[in-house]
């Protein structure tokens, strides 16, 4: 089996519309990366979900997906330049217009396609998509086997 992998990750740049956004102008860009390799979604993942003691659940645990912090943890992930002479750091993404922030995440969805993604992350987006949605998650068995 041979490993390839890309010396220079694939870089979109993205032109936010002026008309949607206030404090935009024209030619105002934003630049990704479209590596999307596994440990860029797990720091992404473990940012984004939260679990919660919970006596009434059978595992004893709530675990819920903080679209909000997702979200933001996707962009401080992936963005990696933009026509702004601020260098782009977790405070300067904090600081988006709510809209730009959201349109960004789709222009990344959208960039990244459909195609590049594993059925588990199309479940778990889906899920993401639903605010406010707990997921449940029940006690891990282990087993174990001794010689």
């Amino acid at each position: 089996m041979t490993w390839t992998r890309t010396r220079f990750p694939e870089i979109v740049r993205v032109f936010p519309p002026p008309d949607l956004f206030p404090g935009i102008s024209d030619g105002d860009w934003i630049e990704f990366e479209l590596d999307w390799g596994a440990a860029r979604r797990a720091r992404i993942a473990a940012r984004g979900v939260v679990s919660r003691f919970d006596p009434h659940s059978p595992s004893g645990l709530t675990t819920t997906v903080d679209t909000l912090t997702f979200n933001l943890a996707k962009l401080e992930e992936v963005v990696c330049a933009w026509s702004d002479s601020a260098p782009v750091t977790r405070e300067a993404l904090g600081q988006l217009d709510p809209a730009l922030h959201d349109w960004l995440c789709r222009e990344f969805d959208k960039h990244l396609g459909e195609s590049r993604r594993t059925d588990a992350e199309k479940n778990a987006l889906r899920e993401v998509s639903q605010p406010g949605r707990q997921v449940e998650t029940s006690p891990v068995r282990l087993r174990t086997s001794r010689k």
